[in-house]
């Protein structure tokens, strides 16, 4: 599936939400792109009731003339084509409909939801659209600003397991280096002690760069052993270190029954990393892809499955 450039940018108002427009248009000016901002209005009277506003038509208009402020403001500071729309209903349904309508580049979400101590759970509107959305999610949360992190060559940072779905996310990573021009840095987090095991993973880091070579991009590998921090807390570290642009990874990897979860480790790498999460959805969650199927001509990423026809 062919997609355009557009960016589509949810936002709720919140202060991580307008934050994160600084990320969306550092990268709609590198390729070009256009930024459409969302904003979907909930059903409630309480709410509506909480601001002083009377009627449906009221408060959407309060809505509308704050959304243009945003664009407004977007485009002054960037000169960087903004847009905004206004829906009515669930958000995550709303932006999903968006962005089968758009077919973005990536939809991009700032987050400001924080799990409990007890569980793993993430907000539900953001949980539904990373793991339903064919279309990559950009997830921004923190407070780190893009010029901190955006120093000369793009730097997209994937951390692979090669036992899962190394494919797809090799697929990604070429895509979006293609779209960016960027560098792919591969890295492997080591969590065992058997020299065996490392060469095998070294071996298939090797092969997995040339595949991303002759695809006519830059790539690095690193691993790195698993020490005292875990394994999404040493993914942040060193991606922060790397000053990447954002982190590529799989979600539900790990878990596929209920569709508010995502893999363990994803999950930790969306809640604590101050780095940018581009989520990309394993094939087999969607009917279609947004990525090109590439040949693997070495055979060494276990491509089992390919996008649905």
């Amino acid at each position: 599936m062919k997609v355009n450039n557009k960016i589509l940018m949810a936002i709720d108002f919140g202060e991580q939400s307008v934050f994160a427009i600084d990320y969306a248009l550092y990268f709609a000016s590198r390729n070009n792109s256009e930024i459409i901002l969302i904003h979907v209005i909930e059903e409630n009277k309480m709410f509506k009731r909480l601001f002083g506003i009377s009627s449906d038509d009221s408060y959407k208009k309060k809505v509308e003339d704050a959304m243009r402020e945003i664009a407004d403001k977007a485009r002054a500071k960037s000169n960087i084509p903004v847009s905004y729309m206004v829906a009515v209903g669930k958000p995550y349904e709303e932006i999903l409909s968006a962005a089968m309508d758009l077919q973005p580049q990536f939809i991009v979400m700032g987050k400001t939801e924080e799990p409990s101590i007890t569980q793993k759970i993430m907000g539900s509107n953001t949980s539904h659209i990373i793991n339903e959305s064919m279309y990559p999610v950009l997830s921004v949360r923190g407070n780190i600003k893009i010029q901190e992190i955006a120093q000369g060559e793009m730097n997209f940072v994937v951390p692979l397991d090669l036992t899962k779905e190394a494919a797809e996310q090799i697929t990604a990573a070429i895509e979006y280096g293609k779209l960016f021009d960027a560098r792919i840095d591969l890295l492997t987090v080591v969590t065992g002690d058997s020299a065996a095991a490392e060469v095998h993973i070294l071996t298939r880091m090797h092969k997995a760069k040339q595949v991303i070579e002759e695809a006519g991009l830059r790539c690095t590998t690193h691993t790195v052993p698993l020490t005292e921090r875990t394994v999404a807390e040493t993914i942040v570290h060193y991606a922060a270190d790397r000053k990447a642009e954002f982190i590529i990874i799989m979600t539900q990897q790990e878990l596929d029954v209920i569709d508010y979860f995502v893999g363990s480790t994803a999950n930790d790498l969306l809640n604590k990393s101050e780095i940018p999460i581009l989520s990309v959805i394993p094939w087999g969650n969607a009917d279609e892809t947004v990525f090109n199927h590439f040949v693997d001509p070495l055979g060494v990423l276990n491509i089992s499955k390919g996008p649905h026809k």
